[in-house]
């Protein structure tokens, strides 16, 4: 079935308010939630139904309990803010890290299932090697037998390609190297050498046994500078800093849920050819959402 792709572009960078994106999400997730349910039901493998139902449904919910984490940990600690204690580094790291973790492990759900639904792959099994590197939305041998089977939805993810090799930098280090990280405050010149001054006062005082004085000094000295959310991360053998302005979890979320959306209706259709997309006469999924609100 040739369908053009829901959106390419998510109207993310519009003047809509911080709630407004949050509840389009919301209804967005629940939505495609529901519509994985369906699908589970019509799968004709074991193995599709395992990846829809342990890993595509879990962690859409598990997705979205991270956004709202990391959308109410924003708005406690505003870009500019005070710089970040110790245990609210290891949170919000915490947190984005497990986001794009799970957010690439959903596609590679979604590859297994297509890859057993479509019969892409004889046999393809967890256990075997050759059946991993196939079921991946960036495999060439994938990426070819689906364009033979369902070319509505290798065209939606070849629209995606550009996101989707974003993301592997964003995950990949994580998995395999070093984690992403989010430091606790930026810091110029002069607080970087006001910083160094104050620790160097903590270690003296410390040697000193006089340990009251030297944890106030110490406090001070991870109190100097500003919060601003940059994610410091590897690709390939260069490092590179991204802002995390509060709006990039929800911007790639809103890409991952209209791309996840899609293929979960090419394959839903592939399989019961009289099912309703509930997204063909909306230009996006904001806007379908806008429209249909009202119904939920």
């Amino acid at each position: 079935m040739d369908t053009p792709p829901l959106y390419p572009q998510f109207p993310w960078e519009s003047d809509l308010p911080s709630e407004g994106k949050h509840s389009l999400l919301l209804k967005a997730e629940n939505r495609l939630t529901l519509e994985l349910m369906k699908l589970e039901k019509l799968a004709a493998t074991e193995l599709g139904k395992r990846h829809i139902q342990f890993g595509l449904i879990y962690r859409v919910r598990m997705l979205q309990h991270s956004r709202i984490h990391i959308r109410d940990f924003f708005i406690e600690h505003p870009p500019r803010s005070r710089a970040l204690c110790n245990g609210e580094v290891e949170e919000i790291n915490f947190y984005v890290n497990g986001f794009y973790m799970v957010l690439c492990g959903a596609l590679d759900n979604a590859a297994w299932t297509i890859t057993s639904e479509m019969k892409l792959f004889p046999a393809p099994s967890e256990y075997d090697t050759a059946s991993r590197k196939f079921c991946s939305l960036n495999s060439a041998k994938f990426s070819a037998e689906l364009k033979k089977h369902l070319p509505a939805a290798h065209a939606r993810i070849q629209a995606s390609s550009e996101w989707l090799r974003v993301l592997k930098d964003l995950r990949d280090p994580v998995a395999h190297r070093i984690p992403t990280y989010i430091a606790p405050a930026v810091l110029h010149e002069p607080e970087l050498a006001n910083m160094r001054s104050l620790e160097k006062q903590a270690s003296d005082l410390f040697k000193e046994e006089r340990f009251d004085e030297g944890m106030e000094k110490w406090h001070e000295s991870v109190n100097v500078g500003v919060f601003m959310p940059m994610i410091l991360h590897e690709t390939g053998k260069k490092e590179r800093i991204t802002l995390l302005a509060p709006g990039l979890i929800e911007h790639d979320q809103a890409l991952f849920l209209d791309l996840l959306g899609s293929l979960t209706h090419q394959i839903t259709h592939s399989l019961s050819p009289h099912s309703v997309n509930p997204y063909e006469h909306a230009e996006n999924i904001g806007s379908y959402l806008n429209q249909k609100s009202g119904q939920w």
